[in-house]
């Protein structure tokens, strides 16, 4: 059985890495492209050129979240969340270029070459110097059209064929905060129960936003707003499963909020988080596992991971 996550992560690493030969080597002849920060482009040589950076960056690394697929006649759909950053290193001291957004790919799945991506720019920070004037950055209020290859109701309607609960659970908490960022509530309306909840806690002081089905799109919009570039990137950490409940534990994965912490030849590689989410589950029907309750609550975390790509 071919593991379409191996072709994207050797995309994500060929990209970020700037390995050209590889790139070419996994995409079709063909191959289309439209990237918000780029523009549309057709053909392999053009698509490598495009996507090809014009500084030599010497250290390079991924996080990716929420990876859902689906087949679809002889393709398979993938929708992923990416980090990525590039950086130069001098002395010790880490000149980042941290950047990130929501990936689509459409591989052939006889060939088991991408023929087709689509990406969407959410946010970059640091050293923006290295990309300006030759990318049209996020200003986070970002049109998702260019996603539409990848279709959440499809997505979801395969789950119901998934046997594995923990499998199951994890892919409805990914999807969930994918159509959080992508304003899609009616996906959202089919994974929530008619007493959902959901709070987050505001970046400074004790207040919070919060709200119910009824009231989820001004939610979306509200925190749209208040958050910076915001983009809910979930990485899992834990499942719990119970008779009646079952929890999911995780952290909003934030590595463009650096902050006040410095990259250097010990932290180059850290992943970093702001906050814990906790999603309760209603197991009233093991067929229709429903989302009831999501807090998202401050926190400074991080973790050390060295390695060129880590998938949550």
């Amino acid at each position: 059985m071919v593991n379409y996550q191996n072709i994207i992560n050797t995309f994500l690493v060929a990209y970020t890495e700037k390995d050209l030969k590889t790139m070419s080597s996994i995409l079709v002849p063909d191959i289309r492209i439209s990237f918000s920060n780029l523009g549309s482009f057709e053909g392999n040589k053009n698509v490598v050129k495009a996507l090809t950076f014009e500084d030599n960056f010497s250290i390079s690394s991924i996080s990716t979240t929420g990876s859902m697929g689906y087949s679809l006649n002889d393709k398979y759909i993938n929708a992923i969340t990416a980090h990525h950053m590039v950086a130069n290193e001098k002395y010790n001291i880490l000149y980042p270029f941290t950047f990130g957004g929501k990936y689509v790919f459409v591989i052939n799945n006889v060939t088991n070459l991408i023929e087709e991506i689509y990406f969407v720019l959410e946010y970059q920070a640091e050293n923006t110097s290295y990309f300006i004037n030759k990318w049209g950055f996020s200003t986070g209020k970002n049109e998702y059209d260019i996603l539409e290859s990848y279709d959440p109701s499809t997505f979801l309607g395969s789950l119901k064929f998934e046997k594995d609960t923990v499998k199951k659970i994890k892919m409805i908490s990914s999807l969930f905060f994918w159509c959080l960022d992508t304003y899609d509530s009616d996906t959202i309306f089919k994974l929530i129960t008619p007493d959902f909840f959901m709070q987050r806690d505001q970046s400074v002081g004790d207040k919070v936003f919060s709200c119910t089905k009824g009231n989820l799109q001004k939610f979306i919009l509200d925190t749209k707003n208040y958050f910076d570039l915001d983009q809910n990137s979930l990485a899992i950490n834990d499942i719990k499963l119970d008779d009646e409940v079952a929890t999911v534990l995780g952290q909003h994965l934030t590595p463009h909020r650096l902050g006040t912490k410095k990259l250097n030849a010990l932290t180059k590689y850290h992943t970093f988080f702001d906050e814990d989410i906790m999603i309760e589950f209603s197991k009233s029907d093991k067929s229709d596992l429903k989302i009831k309750k999501i807090v998202m609550t401050k926190a400074a975390d991080v973790h050390y991971n060295r390695i060129s790509i880590l998938n949550y």
